[in-house]
């Protein structure tokens, strides 16, 4: 049988970097006439972020030096470290496809090999290519969709539904334990088309392929739009933001993808699911239970989601707080009133600094202008410039409803002595919001790297948490006899609580940097979220990076129910296997048998670990 074939010309994959973030053309880099200047994706000069990662990472700015390079292998040498797949001809004959949606393409099996962490990164550069799927599968429609997973059922093939490819807790990668398994990549952005709008209700059907902008492009048509603004947003689909329970930079106005949704079609190995359409449902609803599944239970095909008129105004601006603690309190506060603006960012003292270090290049009269902003909070707000905060704030309604929110809020902010920055803040927050992924690539191509976590708890725990994990953080690294930067920001307000966001970064060593640096950061950082009672995660999903502590999260029963639900739909464990649940326990066995069974399976313990690599790593 050939396997020979190739995707589309136009196909998304094609578009988009195999070994770092976005499209292929987009990156930032050092200057070519200074090294010690960063250019943006925008071709703007950023002065101040290489003196910001010498001091910060190096222990001082002085004397800067420029970074060095570290650059990824090439896409020829990886292609030849690819394994060669396995092949279940069977399953290929019966799945009725056009030989365009059936691609064996080497570049399509790197290219959805892995998610956007610093992990996944860090592994293609450097040549480390673990488990790539076997084949990419292409499919235009819901009726596509039905026959893949049938004959995958009936043929034993296992399936990973793909989006946007952005995750970055390992919930799109295949797991190395199947061996003798064909695992096929499932890439969804064919099917990209808004079925339906209901002007009436409020209400439109998609296809669950569909990125981010075209989305919105389509309900634009009508007058519409979602409201679902993530980071990842030009490059994920409605299907991840679903499967991963996603959250964007507007929740606080038009709530979370839980919210926005009201019916999905899940395509099962056991059937399809349909849930109700209603405005509430009834008994356990159906919905819930498969948000957030990453692909576990079936592949979603089509959702019905709430959309909400294009606002008549928006506004967004900065303030200076004077610190994290104060900030939070006021969110709080805020909140607990009812003051909802769509968006509400409070970026604590270290990742207020990354954020002054990012600016661009600015003019002399800007330059003068800031540096008496600076001496202004000092002076007269009496602002200790170590601790400032930024805080960005968006409204969005009718012209009447924007300055009434302004209002509110700005009394809550006064009332803390903050100063107000204006527009102009917000103009940059706005062009620059979908960019921090490219500073990850920018890290890696210079001997560093950069990674996030992110949770959610609630405000009498939130600021006890948000110190115990930096701390917890810099403990390790201190133990490890490194340096390194923790930063933190909270962007998602609840009645109850907030979401935590933390970025941190540090310098490339060796071939042990997964298992001897990052994994000792992520397990106290982890540790220190649960002692707090933070959930796993906020937005980002569970992947196979937080498997080991979904028992601890929910308890024995709880990850019980959720085992059984995962078996119902899915008896032979071909959905995505090694995501979201540990091995279920076996009652012949001791705890202590179980448990080890279970730590022996967790890919979070392997990915990118030397001694579970069958190749040659690429030296540093």
């Amino acid at each position: 049988m050939d396997i020979s074939g190739s995707s589309g010309e136009e196909d998304v994959w094609r578009k988009i970097k195999w070994n770092g973030w976005g499209s292929r053309q987009v990156s930032m880099k050092l200057s070519e006439t200074n090294p010690l200047e960063a250019i943006h994706p925008t071709g703007n000069l950023l002065p101040s972020l290489v003196p910001f990662i010498q001091k910060e990472l190096h222990g001082s700015s002085e004397n800067p030096t420029p970074l060095k390079s570290t650059p990824s292998i090439s896409l020829e040498e990886a292609l030849r470290k690819l394994p060669a797949p396995i092949v279940n001809k069977t399953f290929l004959k019966e799945v009725q496809l056009e030989s365009s949606q059936i691609c064996f393409e080497g570049e399509a099996r790197l290219c959805h090999a892995v998610g956007k962490n610093y992990r996944d990164l860090w592994r293609m550069r450097n040549g480390i290519i673990q488990r790539p799927p076997d084949a990419v599968i292409l499919p235009s429609n819901h009726d596509d969709v039905v026959r893949i997973v049938d004959s995958a059922h009936r043929n034993d093939v296992c399936i990973i539904p793909f989006g946007g490819g952005t995750n970055v807790v390992g919930a799109i990668e295949p797991d190395p334990a199947e061996t003798t398994r064909m695992t096929i990549c499932i890439d969804m952005r064919r099917m990209n088309k808004m079925l339906w709008v209901d002007k009436d209700s409020q209400t439109a059907c998609f296809e669950c392929g569909v990125l981010g902008p075209d989305l919105e492009e389509q309900l634009s048509r009508y007058g519409f739009m979602l409201g679902h603004d993530p980071d990842s947003h030009i490059h994920s689909t409605l299907g991840g933001w679903i499967a991963t329970r996603s959250s964007g930079a507007q929740s606080n106005r038009y709530g979370e993808m839980e919210d926005m949704v009201i019916s999905l079609t899940c395509v099962t190995p056991r059937g399809i699911i349909t849930t109700p359409t209603a405005p509430r449902a009834t008994a356990v609803s159906l919905k819930e239970i498969l948000l957030g599944s990453e692909g576990c239970f079936g592949i979603f095909t089509h959702a019905i989601v709430k959309v909400q008129i294009i606002p008549e105004s928006r506004y967004v601006e900065g303030w200076l707080v004077p610190s994290f603690e104060e900030g939070v309190e006021c969110f709080r506060t805020a909140t607990a009133k009812d003051i909802h603006p769509a968006t509400l960012r409070l970026y604590d003292d270290d990742e207020t600094r990354l954020s002054f270090a990012m600016k661009f290049k600015p003019t002399f009269t800007q330059k003068i202008l800031s540096d008496g902003i600076k001496k202004f909070a000092e002076t007269w707000k009496g602002m200790n410039l170590d601790k400032i905060c930024l805080a960005i704030v968006g409204y969005e309604g009718t012209k009447q409803d924007v300055a009434h929110q302004k209002k509110l809020l700005h009394k809550h902010l006064n009332g803390i002595k903050c100063l107000c920055l204006g527009q102009s803040p917000g103009k940059n927050w706005l062009a620059k919001k979908y960019d921090l992924p490219y500073i990850r690539d920018f890290s890696l191509n210079h001997g560093l790297w950069a990674d996030v976590l992110e949770t959610v708890t609630d405000y009498s725990r939130a600021l006890q948490l948000w110190r115990e994990v930096k701390q917890a953080v810099r403990d390790t690294w201190k133990a490890q006899g490194r340096l390194g930067w923790i930063g933190c920001h909270i962007g998602h307000q609840y009645k109850t609580g907030t979401c935590l966001y933390f970025t941190f970064a540090g310098e490339q060593t060796d071939e042990h940097d997964i298992e001897k640096r990052f994994l000792p950061l992520k397990e106290a950082a982890t540790a220190a979220i649960l002692k707090n009672k933070g959930a796993l995660t906020h937005h980002h999903g569970i992947g196979y990076e937080h498997v080991p502590w979904m028992e601890k999260a929910h308890g024995k029963v709880g990850i019980y129910l959720m085992q059984v639900l995962k078996e119902a739909c899915d008896p032979k464990g071909i959905c995505n296997p090694g995501k979201l649940l540990p091995p279920k326990d076996d009652p012949s066995k001791s705890e202590e048998e179980n448990q080890a069974t279970k730590a022996a399976s967790f890919m979070f313990n392997k990915m990118g670990v030397l001694k579970f690599v069958n190749q040659p790593t690429a030296k540093l």
